[in-house]
């Protein structure tokens, strides 16, 4: 069995204009898996994400706290 504490993971921090810290969980590298990823982003208040896709994969969004709006596709929704 694998396991990994989110505190143990070292973050990205991103600057402006996209300030926020990236903490990749789930990586082949560390977990030996081939299809699937997992990492938690933190977006400083008053930041965004920029937008991005991701072709090849779906992705899950999960928020744990705060607010804001996520745009998927087309469509906007309170976050």
């Amino acid at each position: 069995m694998k396991y990994i504490r989110e505190q143990d993971v070292e973050g990205k921090r991103m600057g402006p204009p996209h300030q926020r810290v990236i903490r990749d969980l789930v990586t082949p590298e560390n977990m030996g898996i081939k299809n699937m990823a997992m990492d938690t982003t933190s977006i400083d208040p008053g930041f965004s994400s920029n937008a991005h896709s991701h072709e090849a994969a779906e992705e899950i969004f999960y928020c744990l706290s705060g607010r804001g709006r996520i745009m998927v596709d087309d469509e906007e929704m309170p976050l």
